[in-house]
Order: C-alpha cells, then sequence, then structure tokens
C-alpha cells in the first residue's frame, strides 16, 4: 500500500477477548499503513520525522529495495507514523542493528500515550527489553539475549487495551523470542508509533523496513476514558454499610451541602435541590489506604468514635495500622477538608491514602483543561494526571496539572481545590463503573518517626465548592479559585512588559520593545543603572535547587564518577579558609572560602547518606549538584549561600526589585522530581514526605526540599515589599 487507508468507522466491534495467551480474534483486521521504503524517501502522508530540522535518514539497499536508516550521535533521530491507533492492533517491523553504529542509547521502537507510553521496545547489542506502564509504574517486563547486531530480525507486536504481546523472528520465519502477554495500562489518548536511533552522546545507528500496521475493523483511534485502578475498584465492590454511629452536615451559602456519616462517606451531596449521590453512597464512600511495601489493597477506614461536635472524625484502619483524624470546616464559599495520617507501629511507611466521594455524574462533564473537556460517557476512569519521578511495580507519582478539578453540567457544577500553600502529590478523578460511580481524590503520604515536627504523621488539605456559572467548567472553577484564596494572586508589580536578560545597556528606548523585567545574569552594576533609568525591574539572577560546582571526574568517554566528586568534595571542605574560588559565584564582589561551598554541597546534596544520586553532568568540567534548600539544615548549606552571598544585591540594595529564581519545576527530568533519603534532611522537613514507589518506602521529593528555600527567598523579597521571578519547567504552577 502507498498510504494508510482512510476509514470509515461505521462498523461494530466483531471480536472479542479469548481465553488467556489467545489474543483478540478479529472478524478482519485492515491494513492502515504498510511501507517497504523501497522509493527512496520518507512519506509525508505516513511519517513525522524527528526532529524535523536538520538531514534526513539514510537508504540502504536491500535486497532489491530500501530500508530506512536512522544514525544520531546526540539526542533521538526517527519517525513517528501519522496514524495514531488505539489497541487493539498488529504491528510488524523488520529491524537491523549495524554493528559500528552501536553507542549511545539503544534502538527503540515505542508507542506514547499522553506523558507515558504504553510499551517500548529497546534493542543493544544483541540484547533486548520490553517495558510498559502497569499501574502508573514504568519497568522493564520482558528481557532476553541471543539475538546478533548485522542481522535482520522481524518483530510483531499484538497491543491490546490492558496488554501486548511481541514475538521475534529471524527471516527465515523461525521464533526467536516470544513474550508471555506483558501487562500495560488502559491509557488515554494514544500517539504516534515511533521507530529511532537513540542516542546520549555516541554514533547510534538503526534500521528498519517493511513495517505494516493493521487494526480490528471498527476499531477507534482513541478512547474517552481510560481503565480503573482495578485494585480501588475491587475494594470498592466487596464493602459494605458500617455501623451508624453519627452524622455531620456540612453547607455553603452558595448551594453546596454534603451529609457525612462517621466513616467519612458522603452520603448525600446536594446541589442546590439537585441530590446527586448515588442510593448506596453509604456502602463504599469514605477513606481507603495503601501501603506500596506490601501485596497491592486497598482498606477501608472505619469511625473509633462518634463525630465531635466540631465535625472532627477520628478514623481507624486497624489492618494496616493507620489513624486518620478528618475536619469538615464549612464556608460560605467551601467545604474545607483537612486531614491527618498517622502510623501507630512506629515504622517507615509509604501509603496512598483515597478518598471516594459517590456522586452521580453520567453525562457530566470532566475538565481537562481551560478549553478542553470530556463528557462521561463510556466505563472507565476519567483524569488528566500528570506522571513524574520513578516508578515501580505497584505504580508512579501522579499529580494533578492544576490545583482544582471540574464536574459540570449546564445547571449545576461541582470543583475540588487544593491550597497552593499545601503543596502534596494529590491527585483527582472520576471513576465511572457499572459497579460504582465515585469521583476520588489520591493523596501520596510518607511517614516516619524521623520527621521531627510531625513524627510518623503527614496531613493534607483540599476544599469542595459548586461552581456559580457551571456552564463554563474548568473557567468557572479557575474562576472561583481565585476568589477563594486571592492572596495566592496578589499583583506586586506596576508595570507589564517582557522578560528579558543579556540585552545590552547601550540598547536605545527600551521600553519602546517593552523591556521591562530584568533577570541579571549575573548581577551587574551598570545593569541595575539601565533599569531604572529606563522604568524596569532588576532581578537577582540565582539557580538555589542546584550548585554548580568544576570537577576533572570524567573518564574519556564522559562518563562522571559521582563517588569520586564527592570524596573530592570531601577533601575540599577540609582546606583552610584561605584557599578561595570565584565559582559558580564569580560575580560576587570578593571570592569565597571553597571549604565553605564544599561543605555546603556535602550537607545539602540528594540522593541517600554518602551517596549523591542526582546531578547533571556537564562534560568535559562541570556538574550540577541537586540540593536541598531547607535552611534548617546544618550550615554553611545552599540556603545560606544565598542569603549570604548570592542574593546580597536583592536583599540589601534598594534599587534591585527582587530575586530570579531558576529551573523551578517537577517533571521533564527537572531535579523537583528526585528523591532524597537523607534522614538528616527529613529531621527538618516542613513538607511531608511522599512514597517512593521505585523503594517501597518514604522519601523527600526534592521539589518540596526547594519548596522551603523558594518559599524562604519569597518571604524575605515580600518583606522588603519587592518580588520574585521564577522560571520554570511545566507544572511547577501547581506548587509555587
Amino acid at each position: 500500500m502507498t498510504g494508510f487507508v482512510a476509514l470509515t468507522v461505521a462498523v461494530v466491534f466483531l471480536f472479542g477477548a479469548a481465553a488467556d495467551g489467545v489474543g483478540f480474534a478479529a472478524e478482519r483486521w485492515v491494513t492502515v499503513l504498510q511501507d517497504d521504503f523501497d522509493a527512496g524517501q520518507i512519506d509525508p502522508a505516513k511519517w513525522v520525522l524527528f526532529p524535523p530540522e536538520g538531514p534526513g535518514p539514510l537508504f540502504d539497499p536491500r535486497d532489491g529495495g530500501k530500508a530506512v536508516h536512522f544514525r544520531s550521535e546526540r539526542g533521538d533521530k526517527g519517525m513517528g507514523t501519522r496514524v495514531k491507533p488505539a489497541p487493539p492492533y498488529r504491528l510488524s517491523f523488520d529491524f537491523f542493528q549495524p554493528g559500528e553504529e552501536a553507542g549511545g542509547y539503544r534502538l527503540v521502537v515505542f508507542h506514547p500515550y499522553g506523558s507515558q507510553n504504553a510499551w517500548w521496545f529497546e534493542f543493544d547489542r544483541g540484547a533486548f527489553a520490553v517495558w510498559t506502564t502497569y499501574e502508573g509504574g514504568w519497568a522493564p517486563r520482558w528481557i532476553a539475549d541471543g539475538l546478533q547486531t548485522d542481522t535482520w530480525y522481524r518483530v510483531m507486536v499484538e497491543d491490546e487495551p490492558e496488554r501486548v504481546r511481541l514475538t521475534v523472528r529471524g527471516m527465515d520465519g523461525q521464533t526467536v523470542a516470544a513474550s508471555e502477554w506483558l501487562p500495560h495500562d488502559q491509557l488515554l489518548e494514544p500517539g504516534s508509533i515511533c521507530f529511532s536511533a537513540a542516542s546520549g552522546g555516541g554514533l547510534r545507528g538503526a534500521m528498519f523496513d517493511n513495517l505494516r500496521l493493521d487494526i480490528a475493523e471498527g476499531g477507534r483511534f482513541h478512547r474517552v476514558a481510560t481503565a480503573v485502578d482495578k485494585v480501588l475498584l475491587d475494594a470498592l465492590t466487596t464493602a459494605r454499610s458500617l455501623p451508624d454511629l453519627g452524622r455531620v452536615t456540612t453547607r455553603t451559602y452558595d448551594g453546596l451541602q454534603v451529609t457525612f456519616d462517621a466513616h467519612a462517606a458522603a452520603l448525600q451531596v446536594k446541589l442546590g435541590n439537585a441530590a446527586v449521590s448515588p442510593k448506596d453512597a453509604a456502602t463504599y464512600g469514605g477513606f481507603y489506604a495503601r501501603d506500596i511495601s506490601q501485596e497491592p489493597k486497598y482498606v477501608r477506614f472505619q469511625a473509633a468514635e462518634r463525630p465531635r461536635l466540631d465535625g472532627t472524625l477520628m478514623l481507624r484502619c486497624e489492618d494496616l495500622g493507620l489513624r486518620l483524624q478528618v475536619q469538615f470546616e464549612s464556608a460560605a464559599d467551601r467545604i474545607t477538608v483537612r486531614g491527618e495520617l498517622a502510623d501507630e507501629r512506629g515504622q517507615d511507611r509509604a501509603i496512598l491514602l483515597m478518598w471516594v466521594f459517590p456522586l452521580n455524574a453520567k453525562g457530566w462533564l470532566w475538565g481537562d483543561g481551560l478549553n478542553e473537556h470530556r463528557q462521561i460517557s463510556e466505563e472507565g476512569r476519567y483524569h488528566n494526571s500528570i506522571v513524574l519521578g520513578p516508578g515501580g511495580k505497584h505504580g508512579r507519582h501522579l499529580s494533578a496539572p492544576y490545583p482544582w478539578a471540574s464536574l459540570s453540567t449546564q445547571k449545576h457544577g461541582l470543583m475540588l481545590a487544593r491550597p497552593l500553600d499545601w503543596p502534596r502529590l494529590m491527585s483527582w478523578m472520576y471513576d465511572y463503573t457499572a459497579q460504582r460511580k465515585y469521583l476520588a481524590v489520591r493523596v501520596e503520604l510518607g511517614l516516619s518517626p524521623t520527621t521531627q515536627k510531625f513524627p510518623s504523621r503527614a496531613s493534607f488539605c483540599l476544599a469542595l465548592a459548586v461552581l456559580s456559572r457551571p456552564e463554563w467548567g474548568m473557567r468557572a472553577a479557575a474562576e472561583k479559585y481565585y476568589r477563594m484564596y486571592p492572596e495566592f494572586f496578589v499583583k506586586r508589580v506596576e508595570r507589564e512588559g517582557l522578560w528579558h536578560l543579556w540585552v545590552n545597556t547601550e540598547v536605545p528606548n527600551p521600553e519602546e520593545l517593552g523591556l521591562v523585567f530584568h533577570e541579571q545574569e549575573p548581577y551587574d552594576e551598570p545593569r541595575v543603572v539601565f533599569d531604572d533609568a529606563h522604568g524596569g525591574y532588576s532581578f537577582t539572577y540565582a539557580e538555589p535547587c542546584a550548585l554548580w560546582q568544576k570537577t576533572n571526574h570524567y573518564d574519556d568517554k564522559r562518563h562522571f564518577d559521582a563517588k569520586g566528586f564527592l570524596a573530592t568534595t570531601m577533601e575540599r571542605a577540609l582546606q583552610p579558609a584561605t584557599v578561595t574560588t570565584d565559582y559558580p559565584f564569580w560575580s560576587q564582589p570578593k571570592r569565597l572560602p571553597d571549604a565553605e561551598i564544599a561543605q555546603a554541597l556535602l550537607n545539602s546534596y540528594i540522593g541517600r547518606e554518602g551517596e549523591m544520586t542526582s546531578y547533571w553532568p556537564a562534560p568535559p568540567d562541570r556538574v550540577s549538584v541537586n540540593c536541598n534548600g531547607d535552611p534548617e539544615l546544618a550550615k554553611p548549606n545552599r540556603a545560606s549561600l544565598w542569603f549570604d552571598y548570592e542574593g546580597i544585591p536583592a536583599l540589601n540594595d534598594p534599587r534591585v526589585d527582587g530575586a530570579y529564581i531558576d529551573s523551578v519545576g517537577y517533571t521533564g527530568g527537572s531535579f523537583g522530581e528526585a528523591e532524597n533519603f537523607r534522614r538528616e534532611h527529613w529531621a527538618t522537613a516542613d513538607l511531608p514526605l511522599v512514597p517512593s514507589f521505585q523503594a517501597e518506602a518514604p522519601c523527600q521529593l526534592a521539589g518540596f526540599a526547594h519548596y522551603e528555600l523558594y518559599k524562604a527567598i519569597c518571604d524575605a523579597m515580600h518583606s522588603r515589599a519587592k518580588t520574585t521571578l521564577a522560571n520554570t519547567f511545566p507544572y511547577a504552577h501547581a506548587f509555587v
């Protein structure tokens, strides 16, 4: 075929899931993409090249035709299908790894869904692995070797909504390796299937040929809902009504009324005069917990006593050794839910806490963004959570991309909200199934006796509210959020304009270009004078989540030796104060003691005791080390370097208008998603720990450790009637 077939989806599904081990049996498979590359060029109707700029692929002779050949020495080069298929589908392709082009990372074929991948096939020097996203966790599910470079192989991928199977054959048709069915999550919006040569440094080549993609007739190219959490649904399906120990009724002035039982189940929810609770709400509503160090199972909390007069509920989960105190507070425009989870065993705990809020919302709109929504129609989970950090067999960190969520119709609307000054890994979703219908809030909490400010405890806060203009969905929720928490959105500047840096101070009339917010990297006296002369704002630059260092700990392949670097840093910390340096603070008026910088790094680095695990190599002679910003750590620390040196112009010079904070973020490989296991850091933490899905134990999220310094800097600026300016990675807005 010369292009993919345009489908008119008018035929019902004619396939079904057969017994385990047997894939979907389709009445007919329809080929939507086929390419043998014999034309010697990429067909733009079938493929999108990445990156789009630069030279295209090569086309090498093969069996009287041609094969496409991608080569990369840095980064990824490849192609993605124009068609974006949802399972079930069958994909077959030939691949060849040139033996002389096996540097860098891998030959990779994968199918992304949003920010995640359903499956990922990688090959390198005879060995291969298949990774999938399952229960939110990203991990290898099948690893094998026995293949060779400079050899053609054919791969068949059979993908279904919740599993995938791969078979690798030689060109003689003999099976070389075959997987069992590998589980993966039923993800939402499929992307292009991608074929690439991935290199992080070193020549990586990858050749592909004879690609064919078939979907079942009547198949769709996207779903509206993802799969529900089966572990949670199992707990809810088997749940039963609990003893009636009393009730708490909360209400707002604008039409929201919720009656809770003593077990925190929302028995009755009213939006104005409309009752929107299922009749069996008491059966399964309330709080559930899961310890990720154990086999997957959610256990329900039950009342330990009758409700208190102030609306406080005391709950207990005996099976997991957990207590939960929850208070419902009514206000004019919201119902605030404050909770504190506590461990009864005196152990470190890694807990997923779920609040299940029964709600009849079929036909309502789930807000994905200010301009996007989905109607609750097909069974499944409706959410827009983002994933961050390392995953494990029991999942991965999830976080809501906005600090609010909305479910609405033309007449009624309900929103959830998390105050910005309560940074927590919190996400929300609506699950619609035949058995249960509910809005759920997931909170990720770590517990440890080591956290001195809240030993073996962790708190959270959220709010429920109605939408005054429900027809506007997420936009109405945004407007309501701004009114609920106006202190987060105070305008602190008089003039508006563009951010800029490195602008020559001889530029005439910069106000004509709208140059107002000046990132001074580095701080420079003439730049301050320039800003004042033209009505601009000056901000002193810093990257306080990190500490850049010079180093010679790279080998001839540019690999960084973190252990050797740390040993050298310990030696530097013993130097006399007379040994000084101007790096990384070379804009300071005088050089700093090198021992102080080294000791600050030792006191602040993210990782484990004696092991630095989070850094950004910058060969041949520099490295950026991820640092805890907590000002209460042993001094010197990363915070004291800012307050004693970097931040001095912003703190003390009345002409400087504030502080600039670089690299704030929690996603995209940023330092904020790293995990910190240094217990001396936990001791002074102001924010709760989180679960590590990789370690199956509590840890400190590096972004929350950074938050403490960001807040200290903001407080220092605001107390001086100054401001802060930040450069952020995506979704940092949900926390700062």
